[in-house]
């Protein structure tokens, strides 16, 4: 995929941006261009029906008196109309009163006059080249002939190669603005990121963690500014703690040093084996000043780089997306085309794009107070009484803007009435987790999985089993599920966080125990076990 290689964080938000806009541009000048057409052939119908309906009265009294000459001249009269090939006047028994062929030479006139007309000809029918149009004369209610029409449909063709133009000038000039555009907003939201690699990088070069990042944000980038700069500060202060006592230690050396110049061989002996601890001491407190620094810095922000740059780009693509939908609905409004389905249509597109806007900011800021706090904080939820199997629901549906581009299939299977005290945003994250983790990593592209959750109650704890349908996992990475960091889709949303926050969630907050069990090619299970309170649902 051309956004996986190697480019700037700038580059990507510009291409992404320009290139949605440019697709969705596209898709409705197409709409435009096939409704089009369609105008101008409902509008050839109501021309050539207008036109027969003047030929058909004008003809009354020559097929009432069987007057053939005066309904050859009603129908040559039809020279001056563009596009008509064929005229015929047919008496009550459909013998051909009266015809007219376009005296065209250019034409290959393989047009006859038709031995019926049915009633499908009343409306208009096109043929593939021509439209067909046909209907009955009257005089006074009773039938006394009948018109039959043929034109050649290629003035459709002609209206609509008129307007291509103007649609690629229109195309041109979105490109141009939404290049502008994109070129604006990609500096107002990577350029924090940009100076933060750039301090990142002088500090790891000069080795001076005096250095601070400027913050000229207060959104979640202006928080992880703060988290670094929090971090560089405590890293300041041990490596003067480190130093001191450092220069503690190279005072008593010369102290001892002294002491051993007044005693014995022996101990001078002693004093050597001394020195030669003394500099291991030195060394591994050098090695171990390093690796903390470089450990800090490179998960931080190796890890934020990587991972808060796609959800902020599914929040630019939509909002792009919903602006070009405003646009267009406004144009039809002011040109007074608006439809009740195109509102509906609006309204629905305007709904998605929030949920998917919201969604992806919140996992932006979950992503950045993970890689800042990783272990649970078990003092910000308070405990409440909730329904499992409703909040189970409730979850579900919380994650249907993720869910609905795919066919999975998730089963509940809990008591109705089972009621519990404890922390409904954990049992969230738990299971928010554990869902995105099977679409992710559990279900090939195309597969209809299927995901089982079971409740029971036992000796008032609470068993949970949550099963999936999907590939498995072989035992190096069973081995290793619940380590941070861990992940094998980086590159496809995987943050290599979530069934390590499970795990903290459900051993530390919720005080349970949790066990993965899994084969390659058959799923993957998940066995949680919860100390539980019930309670009676208000």
């Amino acid at each position: 995929m051309i956004l996986n290689r190697r480019f700037s964080i700038s580059d990507k938000l510009i291409l992404m941006i320009t290139g949605s806009t440019v697709i969705t541009l596209l898709l409705a000048i197409s709409t435009i261009l096939y409704f089009n057409i369609q105008t101008i052939k409902d509008r050839a119908v109501e021309n050539i029906t207008v036109l027969g309906d003047v030929i058909a009265e004008r003809s009354t009294a020559a097929l009432a008196f069987m007057d053939s000459k005066q309904a050859e001249r009603n129908l040559k009269a039809l020279r001056n109309m563009q596009y008509i090939e064929l005229a015929c006047l047919y008496d009550f028994e459909f013998n051909i009163v009266a015809e007219y062929k376009e005296p065209n030479e250019n034409k290959d006139h393989k047009l006859f006059c038709l031995e019926s007309i049915s009633k499908d000809l009343n409306e208009g029918l096109y043929d593939g080249e021509h439209l067909l149009w046909g209907r009955e004369i009257f005089l006074d209610n009773s039938i006394i002939g009948y018109i039959y029409i043929v034109t050649d449909d290629s003035f459709v063709f002609e209206e609509f190669y008129n307007g291509i133009l103007q649609y690629l000038l229109v195309i041109l000039v979105t490109i141009v603005f939404s290049y502008f555009i994109a070129k604006h907003i990609q500096k107002f939201l990577s350029q924090p990121i940009v100076e933060l690699q750039y301090t990142a990088k002088k500090i790891a070069l000069e080795k001076d963690f005096s250095i601070r990042a400027d913050k000229n944000n207060n959104d979640e980038l202006g928080d992880l500014i703060d988290a670094f700069n929090s971090m560089l500060h405590q890293t300041e202060e041990y490596e003067k703690t480190l130093i001191i006592q450092k220069r503690q230690l190279e005072t008593q050396q010369e102290h001892l040093e002294s002491m051993v110049k007044q005693r014995t061989q022996k101990l001078q002996e002693l004093n050597n084996e001394l020195m030669e601890t003394l500099a291991r001491v030195e060394n591994m407190q050098g090695q171990l000043i390093e690796s903390e620094k470089m450990a800090s810095l490179g998960g931080l922000v190796a890890g934020v780089a990587h991972e808060v740059n796609t959800p902020i780009g599914v929040c630019l693509t939509a909002s792009s997306y919903l602006i070009k939908q405003f646009n267009v609905i406004k144009t039809k409004y002011h040109h007074e085309i608006m439809s009740k389905d195109d509102f509906e249509e609006f309204l629905e597109t305007v709904n998605d794009s929030s949920e998917i806007i919201l969604n992806n900011i919140q996992r932006a800021a979950e992503i950045i107070r993970n890689f800042k706090k990783v272990a649970v904080d078990q003092s910000i939820e308070e405990s409440r009484c909730f329904n499992v199997k409703d909040y189970l629901f409730e979850i579900i549906k919380s994650l249907h803007p993720k869910l609905k581009h795919h066919e999975h299939q998730i089963d509940i299977n809990a008591d109705n009435k089972l009621a519990i005290s404890s922390y409904p945003g954990s049992f969230y994250q738990i299971f928010s987790n554990l869902i995105l983790n099977s679409i992710i990593h559990g279900f090939d592209l195309n597969q209809k999985g299927i995901i089982s959750i079971s409740v029971i109650t036992l000796d008032k704890k609470m068993m949970i089993e949550y099963q999936d349908n999907g590939i498995g996992m072989p035992p190096d990475i069973l081995n290793n599920v619940f380590e941070p960091f861990f992940t094998t889709k980086r590159n496809q949303g995987g943050s290599g966080l979530g069934a390590h926050i499970v795990y903290n969630i459900i051993t530390q907050q919720l005080h349970g125990k949790i066990s993965c069990e899994s084969t390659l090619g058959s799923g993957v299970t998940f066995k949680i076990e919860l100390p539980i309170t019930e309670c009676q649902e208000s």
